[in-house]
């Protein structure tokens, strides 16, 4: 992995925001993305994988998090934005942060081209990977998945595989460290559920996370609410409890 920082490579103005369906949006001037460099397509010239917290440019102060794949100019500065990726909203970039692994590079057709394994976290100890890669000039995505349970996955170990940890409930929770396995294996185009190596039925996050809501409104063993479940006044009341919460476990808006 390079940090292509040490190259003097920069996003080509501080206020250029890069254009999402969400709106657009630009790092402030006191944060600095992380870089990475990388020959996604395999014609021998590196593009940039940048990650890194944004702010809309309507004067929204809620920050989004965002990685974007772009090109690199003969100047050595950043070019066209080719993806926006929206992530979970907490990065920690800082190398003295625990979450440590935030872009990671690995070749899983041994062809060239490379792939990108990008990590964010949520609220509630909510993490998500996301693993893009170029195909027919595109960037695309071919694996994003995320759960409050552990997420694991080692391209130096094996990069064919990988753990999704989920929810054993009401028997467990992954808080004591018991959780189920969804695995997911790398077929050469994709990475496919394996039913026979999983002890998880396949779960989205939208469905994972609206599995912990149900839980969490019953009663777990999560915070004071554990024995109890929430208690709610009027429906409008658990609609508005429901929103934070899962919108806060994505770190998404």
């Amino acid at each position: 992995m390079q940090d292509i920082r040490t190259k003097g490579l920069q996003i080509k103005d501080m206020s250029n925001p890069i254009n999402h369906d969400q709106g657009a949006y630009a790092p402030r001037e006191n944060v600095e993305p992380m870089f990475v460099s990388v020959d996604m397509d395999g014609d021998k010239k590196d593009e940039a994988v940048m990650a890194s917290q944004m702010y809309s440019t309507d004067g929204n102060e809620s920050p989004q998090s965002f990685a974007a794949v772009l090109t690199i100019g003969e100047d050595g500065k950043t070019k066209d934005v080719l993806k926006a990726i929206p992530l979970n909203e907490l990065l920690g970039v800082s190398v003295d942060d625990e979450h440590k692994r935030i872009i990671e590079v690995m070749d899983l057709n041994d062809d060239g081209k490379k792939e990108v394994a990008i990590w964010s976290t949520g609220g509630f100890h909510y993490h998500s990977l996301i693993i893009v890669g170029m195909r027919d000039g595109k960037v695309v995505t071919l694996f994003k998945n995320g759960s409050r349970c552990p997420v694991e996955y080692d391209p130096a170990e094996d990069k064919n595989v990988i753990s999704v940890g989920r929810e054993d409930w009401p028997e467990h929770s992954c808080a004591d460290g018991t959780y189920l396995e969804e695995i997911w294996i790398w077929d050469g185009k994709e990475f496919l559920y394996d039913k026979a190596k999983s002890t998880s039925p396949c779960l989205g996050e939208d469905e994972d996370i609206d599995k912990y809501w149900k839980q969490i409104k019953k009663g777990t063993d999560y915070g004071e609410n554990g024995k109890t479940g929430l208690q709610f006044k009027t429906e409008e009341e658990e609609k508005a409890w429901e929103y934070s919460f899962k919108h806060a476990n994505r770190g998404v808006w």
